[in-house]
């Protein structure tokens, strides 16, 4: 169509690219001398023979008067043009059938003759640069040859520039076509193809006059610009190598980015709802609407980011910044050229202000918000441009100006490249560069590097070379090229661990099937690399290679998981049959450089190491073959279910951060519903997280499978029958009006079993067998049992029989829910069981609060003056067990820690000499009338009223000389309804640790703290499920020195799983006993059973809780701090003697206690740093 003077042949290729509106296929002939056809056209947009329509004419001649003329008469019905030969001139009319049509085509397509090749132009002076031709490469192959696609809807052309041109989008990708001979190149592979036999049997005259057209496909999604967006091109072949990775186009979500020899003129539309929302979110929609371009946009996050500022910006403005910019350079909200003049240099500096304050950010905050503002972070920076010292001079990226100008096309072939490459590429970019530019980037170097393509090599490697260039300066370049352009910038640590990364990186590309040593070999290379870089980030001095440095860790991390991926994939395929020591090693180290990777990152850096270092040092043991391997496989369970729990932390937490931003962003700029599910999706699914939690349910389920082990884990035997009901928690068991077995969700450990209603209980996660949730269980024969360990399929077959009556069967083996016809089992009497103890044949009832005598309240009775009557059971145990540390045997040897009691009365005493006993009375009336489901507002107000009042100021400086003012204390409830045979009460009331004596404030607000407790929710309903009345119930206070505790336990001198009474149970946590006895800290104890006549310990089960309740800073602020437990080094864990000792030592206390205190004994205790063992609390064992 834009050739001088046409040969044979032109007229039909004409017709043919014609058919493809709005397409670019240049014409494979090369030009000739001569004329301009003569004839008439039909002008552009009109319709000529079976539809074939003119969308746009552009002319490449300077005598194009007469052409132009016949774009002007739009009377011809014919569309005609005369070559040289007007003898060979052809005319399409109107043939009067669709055969007279074909063999019109047959006829003309059988005559066509390959002239012949003519010899390659002379090259041009070198004093005189060569005048661009519209000439093309041989071997092209038009796209409307290699597609069957139907046409789409003609749309309005224009005449602009001289060449007659139809957009033409790359040929799919497919297996690179053999070069032709030498002895054929330059000649017409087109006529070729046309007289092949297969050519009429491939449906392309079935393509030249379809039939009539199916209904449309539905529309793809409309992005934040109103502009449907396209799915992304499939990755061409590389000319002469394998697949090419195109960056951009894998992640473009925009629309399709054309490539154009003219410049194109696309109208903003879109819409910016920001009425609605707030913060960062509005000011980022609100800007959006005035910032059509790239830089502008990126200007607007600088105002979310008040320039510099970093003291309002919260975790959820960084994530907003994050989602946005992510939209932006992925075309869901698309850039337009905002009519102004600014080159790239202009968006690196914007990006270099705002990697300014991103790095600020990142060593100011800390805690859960500074996590939170980290994980926004990691995902910001990858978005912004590069600005280093190419991309900030006053004119980066020239070199696609000397592409366009004809570098590297020495013979003039690519020149209608050149000028798309111009006006889609050169021009656009350096007068307002955005994201789309990159994929039409991509598109061009997917054209010239399609398949069966003859491109001039030194024009492609030229593209090549500035794609490269481009994705620096965008920052998606490879890890490889990133960090071999960052090394002569790093220090000589960090250049050895990068460089030897490198080379194995180098060495495992080049594998075809590498082997799982070599995974783990890169792994280790990389997370060594990643530290280091990190902690040369700060000691950079250029600000651009401090970014590059930022870049490289982050890629680290996304590539780190491309090898965990692969890793988990070979780990699966092994048979678990053939899964042993060695396969278990490889999933701990495996799971060990996940975690160091979270670690490095700084997200939950103490939790990340820990679970590191107590991998690996359990993987190195495996493979040394050093320790029980029972053992070790307990460890095992126990560290991923530890790596397991921190995976589901991240993914809530990734759920928390995005969720708003994600949703507010969508809602304003009207981003469809698909893309908000997939964003935090995407998030948690390309995160070094999912394959840790994919590899740590992978040994979970392995470990169950070997053993034989069920999902569930007894801790309260027994069988009922009920409706299965899912629930929350207990506290959405208010309005059960039938008898159920509950499958919780939650449970936090503390929680009172109020309804009589709830028959047995089955929790969705593991619970410590003593928490206080499992005493109370036990205390009223209520069967509990838990999932320990994550088995979605045994969840998930429970959660199928919800609303059905279901038998729960738990034994000490085996538990089992099934369902069943029964509909009770409970008597209708009663409508609740008879408190029974299951191993015994004693049965105790409800047992009545003790005797109070309150002659001493308002003074302090050391600990050898506390009676029963006068401190309670609590206080009256710990003098009994003073006294007994002193006679106790060497085997059975223990201390206690100082104690002293504020007896009963003594808050009634003190709410009398502030007044308000009668208001108490009045409060305390209503606790036993108010409906049991509408607790918590009378039991507020009588919380209230007690708070109003506190010990006197003789009686804190009493306490304080007692104790000495540089003691920690520990502030415990002492209530005549606890710690009673059959009322055990345990953890009804609080205890608040760590107060400092000398702190008299502190001191004093503790002690009313805790008689306040007696009336919470809890507590009074406790009470009424057993038929205690409120009135009855008195509060006395025990203070005790605070045991530094570096273990805590607590002991059952008779085993509560299976009730023999010739072992000692004892379950043991990190820290202090609330980590034990709350349940309110994930995770498991370590559990041991002690045989008292052979002194056999059996491990059960390792720890995995994540932390341990700490005194903090001891006795310098009240109340609890945790601390990360790191157990590859702890002895519990790698030290088998002591470990044994210990429980046989453990064993010796109990059956002491139970011998010399009348009957079995729950016994709290603790383990100091010197390996001493305190017992702080011993009560009826329940």
């Amino acid at each position: 169509g834009g050739c001088r003077g046409p040969r044979d042949g032109c007229t039909i290729i004409m017709a043919l690219t014609n058919r493809l509106p709005g397409r670019t296929a240049p014409c494979p002939w090369p030009p000739a001398r001569g004329g301009l056809p003569t004839g008439r056209v039909r002008a552009p947009g009109s319709r000529v023979r079976s539809g074939v329509t003119l969308t746009r004419c552009v002319l490449d001649s300077n005598d194009s008067a007469p052409l132009r003329r016949a774009l002007k008469d739009k009377s011809n019905p014919f569309w005609q043009f005369t070559g040289e030969d007007a003898s060979k001139s052809t005319v399409f009319g109107d043939p009067s059938s669709f055969a007279a049509r074909e063999t019109a085509e047959r006829d003309f397509f059988a005559k066509q003759i390959t002239p012949p090749a003519r010899p390659p132009p002379p090259p041009p002076p070198p004093a005189q640069k060569a005048r661009p031709r519209n000439g093309v490469k041989n071997g092209f192959v038009p796209d409307f040859l290699r597609s069957k696609k139907p046409p789409e809807k003609p749309q309005p052309a224009e005449v602009a520039q001289p060449h007659l041109s139809f957009q033409a989008e790359p040929a799919p990708p497919t297996a690179k076509a053999p070069s032709p001979p030498a002895s054929t190149r330059g000649q017409r592979p087109i006529l070729r193809m046309l007289l092949e036999p297969s050519f009429f049997q491939s449906g392309l005259l079935d393509f030249l006059y379809p039939k009539p057209a199916a209904p449309p496909p539905p529309p793809r999604p409309i992005n934040g610009d109103g502009a449907m967006r396209a799915p992304a091109p499939a990755a061409p072949a590389v000319n002469g190598g394998g697949p090419l990775e195109l960056v951009g186009s894998s992640k473009w979500q925009g629309e399709d980015v054309r490539l154009s020899n003219s410049r194109q003129h696309n109208e903003r539309s879109g819409q910016w709802h920001h009425d609605h929302l707030y913060g960062a979110a509005r000011t980022l929609v609100e800007g959006d609407s005035g910032a059509a371009s790239w830089r502008q946009k990126l200007h607007v996050v600088q105002q979310v980011l008040n320039d510099g500022n970093i003291d309002n910006i919260d975790s959820q403005a960084l994530a907003t910044c994050a989602v946005y910019l992510y939209w932006v350079s992925t075309g869901a909200i698309m850039c337009r050229e905002d009519g102004s003049h600014y080159r790239p240099n202009h968006h690196a500096m914007a990006a270099q202000s705002i990697f300014h304050v991103l790095e600020r950010i990142s060593g100011s905050r800390y805690g859960a918000e500074g996590e939170s503002a980290r994980l926004a972070l990691r995902r910001l920076h990858p978005h912004l441009p590069s600005f280093t010292a190419e991309f900030t001079q006053s004119v980066p990226l020239t070199r696609i100006r000397d592409i366009a100008h004809g570098k590297g096309d020495r013979d003039g072939r690519c020149r209608e490249e050149r000028q798309e490459i111009k006006h889609t590429i050169q021009n656009k970019l350096h007068r307002c560069a955005g994201p789309e530019d990159l994929i039409a980037t991509e598109k061009m170097l997917a054209k010239l590097t399609a398949p069966g393509t003859d491109y001039p090599e030194e024009f492609v490697n030229e593209f090549k070379i500035f794609y490269k260039e481009l994705k620096e300066f965008f920052n998606a370049s490879s890890i490889a090229d990133r960090l071999e352009a960052l090394v002569p910038h790093l220090n000589d640590e960090a250049r050895r661990d990068a460089e030897s990364f490198l080379h194995e990186k180098r060495a495992f590309d080049s594998t075809q099937s590498p082997s799982k040593a070599q995974l783990l070999t890169l792994l280790s290379l990389l997370s060594q690399a990643r530290g280091s870089i990190v902690g040369n980030i700060p000691h950079i001095h250029e600000v651009a290679q401090q970014q590059q440095a930022r870049l490289s860790e982050i890629g680290l991390e996304e590539y780190s998981f491309v090898l965990l991926s692969q890793l988990a994939n070979a780990l699966e395929k092994v048979e678990v049959n053939e899964r042993g020591a060695r396969w278990s090693s490889e999933v701990l180290m495996a799971t060990a450089y996940a975690s160091q990777q979270l670690a490095v990152s700084g997200l939950r850096g103490e939790e990340s190491a820990a679970i590191s270092n107590e991998a690996s040092s359990l993987a190195q043991r495996m493979q040394e073959g050093s320790g029980n391997m029972s053992e070790l496989m307990l460890q095992s369970q126990a560290v991923a279910d530890r790596a397991q729990r921190l995976a589901e932390d991240f993914c809530s937490a990734i759920v928390d951060l995005y969720e708003g931003p994600v949703s507010a962003l969508a809602s304003g700029f009207g981003i469809d519903e698909r893309l908000q599910q997939l964003y935090s999706e995407s998030e948690i699914r390309s995160s070094v997280t999912f394959q840790m939690s994919r590899l740590a349910s992978l040994a979970l389920i392995t470990l169950r499978q070997q053993s034989g082990a069920g999902a569930f884990d007894t801790l309260v035997q027994g069988e009922v029958v009920g409706t299965l009901r899912i629930l929350e928690n207990l506290e959405a068991a208010v309005d059960v009006g039938e008898d159920i077995v509950a499958l919780l969700l939650n449970a936090s450990g503390d929680e009172e079993v109020t309804n009589a209603r709830i028959k047995g209980v089955i929790l969705a996660h593991d619970l410590p067998h003593l928490s206080h949730l499992a005493l109370r269980a036990r205390q009223q024969g209520l069967p509990l049992v838990a999932c320990s360990w994550a088995d979605e399929g045994a969840l998930s077959e429970v959660r199928g029989m919800e609303g059905r009556p279901v038998r729960l069967v738990a034994s000490q083996n085996d538990v089992q829910v099934v369902e069943s016809a029964d509909t009770a089992v409970y008597t209708q009497e009663t409508g609740h069981s008879q408190v029974v103890d299951h191993y015994g044949d004693e049965e105790y009832p409800v047992a009545e609060p003790s005797v109070v005598d309150t002659s001493c309240a308002g003074q302090l009775l050391r600990e050898e003056d506390v009676t029963l009557e006068l401190g309670g059971a609590k206080a009256n145990a710990c003098r009994e067990l003073s006294s007994l540390a002193e006679t106790a045997p060497r085997a059975a040897q223990f201390y206690t820690p100082r104690g002293a009691s504020l007896p009963y009365g003594s808050m009634e005493a003190a709410l009398q000499q502030v007044q308000a006993y009668e208001f108490f009375e009045e409060a305390l009336s209503e606790l036993d009338s108010a409906d049991i489901d509408f607790l918590e507002d009378p039991c507020a107000r009588v919380r209230d009223i007690v708070e109003l009042a506190g010990p006197s100021a003789p009686l804190v400086l009493s306490l304080q000389q007692y104790f000495g003012r540089d003691k920690a204390l520990i502030v415990r409830s002492s209530a005549n309804v606890e710690d009673l045979k059959g009322m055990s009460g345990a953890g009804l009331h609080d205890s608040i640790a760590n107060v400092p004596a000398g702190n008299a404030a502190a001191l004093s607000g503790a002690i009313k703290r805790v008689w306040a407790s007696l009336f919470t929710k809890r507590a009074v309903a406790s009470r009424r499920s057993a038929g205690v009345p409120q009135g009855n119930a008195c509060m006395a206070v025990w203070i005790q020195e605070l045991v530094p505790a570096e273990v805590s336990f607590i002991l059952m001198s008779r085993n509560p799983i299976n009730g023999n009474p010739d072992e000692v149970y004892v379950e043991l946590a990190p820290g202090l006993g609330e980590t034990l006895a709350s349940g309110a800290t994930r995770g498991s104890p370590w559990r041991m059973s002690i045989d008292v006549a052979t002194n056999t310990v059996t491990m059960l089960a390792f720890a995995s809780f994540s932390s341990g309740f700490t005194g903090g800073e001891m006795g310098r602020s009240e109340g609890m701090g945790s601390s990360i437990t790191d157990y590859s080094q702890h002895f519990l864990n790698t030290d088998t003697n002591a470990r044994n000792a210990l429980g046989v030592h453990l064993a010796g206390i109990a059956k002491f206690l139970e011998q010399r205190m009348g009957g079995p004994q729950d016994i709290e205790g603790a383990l100091d740093a010197n390996g001493n063992v305190w017992i702080v609390q011993a009560r009826p064992q329940p």
